[in-house]
């Protein structure tokens, strides 16, 4: 499925493989956020290692943002696995039970196309797919240190629910409940707190704001 945006000439495209492109795109961004922060950045991250096993799956989304052809934002989900944890216990304000839950990764735009409204974009197209899906809550989290996205997630409807002090990440939970708008009043609070997981790597987070 191809998606016309009102925006010049992009093009948003659902990726149903790893093409080299894509691959070059996702392990670019990769090292461009976290490389100060990774050992083995040649590796890449886990969902790109994986990447039919991790989006081609039920409830699963890759999508990318392209420019007369060329790769130039993407965006992907796949089902929430729950794996942050505490003494081996799953941590309650992340535990969503009786949920579809999914969880975002690789938001990325190009720097050469930012501020221009691409990734709120993204993130639209993102959850129109959510809803088809029949997606209950979208979680993602991020990074005190990418500047700008806690605000961009929070401007298209996610809340905190819980902020780790886990140097030198300091994760951002996040989450939305993918069937309200953004914009509509929201019918529950999400516990906030402070805490800690026994996940070290975050380094498969949503990422950048555009």
């Amino acid at each position: 499925m191809t998606i016309h945006l009102d925006l010049d000439d992009y093009l948003v495209q659902d990726e149903h493989e790893l093409t080299p492109e894509l691959h070059a795109f996702i392990l670019q961004a990769y090292n461009k956020l976290f490389g100060k922060f990774i050992d083995n950045l040649e590796a890449g991250p886990a969902d790109l290692r994986s990447f039919d096993k991790t989006y081609m799956v039920p409830n699963g989304r890759f999508i990318t943002l392209r420019d007369q052809g060329e790769i130039i934002g993407m965006i992907g989900y796949r089902p929430f696995d729950r794996r942050f944890k505490i003494d081996g216990i799953t941590r309650k304000e992340l535990a969503f039970p009786s949920k579809t839950t999914v969880e975002i990764l690789r938001l990325f735009v190009a720097e050469t196309h930012r501020y221009k409204g691409l990734a709120s974009r993204l993130v639209e197209e993102l959850v129109a797919r959510a809803k088809v899906d029949e997606v209950d809550v979208m979680y993602l989290h991020t990074h005190a240190f990418l500047t700008g996205a806690r605000n961009l997630w929070e401007k298209n409807g996610w809340e905190v629910v819980v902020i780790d002090s886990d140097e030198p990440w300091n994760t951002i939970h996040m989450v939305r409940d993918v069937r309200l708008n953004a914009d509509e009043p929201k019918t529950h609070r999400w516990e906030i707190s402070n805490g800690s997981s026994s996940t070290k790597n975050s380094s498969e987070a949503p990422t950048l704001s555009a």
